[in-house]
């Protein structure tokens, strides 16, 4: 079959609704759209290793106890700090006791909210000495 023909024959199937099915490999030739939107994404990125590994870490939040200590000394509520974000005061109960961590796009928010008040309160941003961190809390694995 030429390339002409097998053209010819994707457009038809596109217009009938239906995916080209490669009778070769056994599968349909349409590509997700969440599949293509990633790949592109990273081809179209031309970001470094390190320029994405930077990102990662930059989306860091700091441990449960500092989210709390960094609410305390702004004298805030949890409804405050929740009505703020817009989720429920029971969310960032769990935040803070490390049950549950935030989603986009509450977390944005949440760790814009977090990174301002550690510049109004660097002492309640430090991590305590004697806290224990989610890798002393785990065990060995």
């Amino acid at each position: 079959m030429s390339a002409a023909v097998r053209g010819d024959e994707r457009l038809r199937q596109r217009s009938l609704g239906k995916a080209p099915f490669d009778k070769a490999k056994g599968h349909s030739l349409r590509v997700s759209f969440r599949r293509s939107s990633i790949l592109r994404g990273w081809a179209m990125a031309e970001t470094t290793p390190l320029q994405r590994v930077d990102a990662l870490l930059d989306d860091v939040l700091p441990p449960p106890h500092v989210r709390q200590q960094l609410r305390l000394a702004a004298g805030l509520t949890q409804l405050e700090v929740a009505e703020a974000v817009g989720v429920k005061r029971l969310a960032v109960a769990r935040w803070e006791l490390g049950e549950s961590y935030p989603r986009r796009p509450h977390r944005a928010v949440y760790k814009h909210f977090l990174k301002r008040l550690a510049e109004r309160y660097p002492e309640a941003a430090q991590a305590d000495e004697g806290m224990p961190t989610p890798a002393s809390e785990g065990g060995s694995g």
